[in-house]
């Protein structure tokens, strides 16, 4: 990433799944005004979370969209597969339709009225990174004005089996969530919350060393650091005490499921908004293999004036 996306509004929506999966329908109401039907739970998450996205400011004309999901359609690919191998059915024409994730992505762009650059992303580590990383590199181009990047994720609707097979463990609890940004290099008669100063992954621990020891080293702002699920307890210890720079969490440690960075970098943002936070935030997440993402955000200095005038 070259240049700095600024993040000119942004959408947290989430919540929990305990007994049963709670209907989207009246959310989605609410968000958008319309009873939109004949669409999967995905394409509900993905629409609540980018209608209010949308709040704040009316998307630029040419917007990019970047969708990105581990699991894409998880409810309606197992209904599918169920219609053909356990009921020995041809699927239904919707469902059928619908198990291809980027589905999702041709709903968004006809219910926000955009018409440019569409991509969809599946991604088993560093999801929303992608999706950032297509956003900017369309946006350098030039191919976008600006780019709606977003996580989306549901809960299978058999939570034993959701359980069993992304192997959560009992003490966490179980949630789904669509988040959103709304980035651009500029935009006329807009205040930016905060800019994405770096996007980095695949690194490997030495590259990681190497970028945080001369990020972390500048004085001229105070930063914290945030660390994703993956990243063990000795591996945070290690960091801190190489850098001396305090840990900031901005998700609850309650979830565990695959949009634990959007909820961190959107609670960051939130924070922005009503309070001082610190100028720069770091957050760092690991995979199996060992490798490393970096996404580094600066509060912007309208969002710190506003926030400092609240208090």
């Amino acid at each position: 990433m070259r240049k700095p996306l600024y993040i000119y509004s942004s959408s947290n929506f989430y919540h929990a799944v305990e007994d049963t999966l709670p209907s989207l329908k009246p959310i989605l109401f609410a968000a958008s005004g319309q009873k939109i039907r004949r669409i999967d739970r995905l394409t509900q998450l993905a629409l609540i979370g980018s209608f209010q996205c949308q709040s704040t400011y009316e998307f630029a004309e040419n917007t990019g969209l970047y969708m990105s999901s581990i699991y894409g359609s998880l409810n309606n690919t197992a209904a599918v597969l169920a219609e053909i191998y356990q009921e020995g059915q041809l699927p239904r024409p919707l469902n059928f339709i619908n198990t291809v994730s980027n589905a999702a992505c041709f709903y968004l762009a006809q219910y926000l009225g955009l018409s440019s650059n569409n991509q969809f992303v599946s991604r088993d580590h560093f999801t929303l990174e992608a999706g950032l990383k297509l956003a900017s590199l369309d946006l350098e181009i030039g191919n976008v004005e600006a780019a709606l990047v977003g996580v989306v994720c549901e809960v299978g609707e058999n939570l034993t089996v959701h359980r069993q097979r992304f192997q959560i463990k009992q003490q966490y609890d179980l949630a789904e969530g669509s988040h959103w940004l709304y980035v651009a290099h500029h935009l006329d008669n807009a205040t930016a919350i905060a800019k994405i100063s770096h996007v980095a992954e695949p690194l490997n621990e030495q590259e990681l060393d190497a970028y945080l020891l001369s990020e972390v080293g500048r004085h001229d702002v105070s930063t914290k650091m945030g660390f994703g699920d993956a990243v063990t307890i000795a591996q945070k210890e290690k960091l801190r005490q190489t850098l001396a720079v305090q840990e900031a969490s901005y998700a609850s440690q309650q979830w565990r499921h695959e949009f634990t960075t959007a909820l961190q970098i959107c609670g960051f943002l939130e924070a922005c908004k009503i309070q001082s936070t610190p100028d720069r935030f770091i957050y760092l997440d690991t995979d199996r293999h060992q490798r490393w993402s970096v996404i580094v955000l600066d509060q912007s200095p309208q969002a710190l004036d506003i926030a400092r005038a609240v208090f």
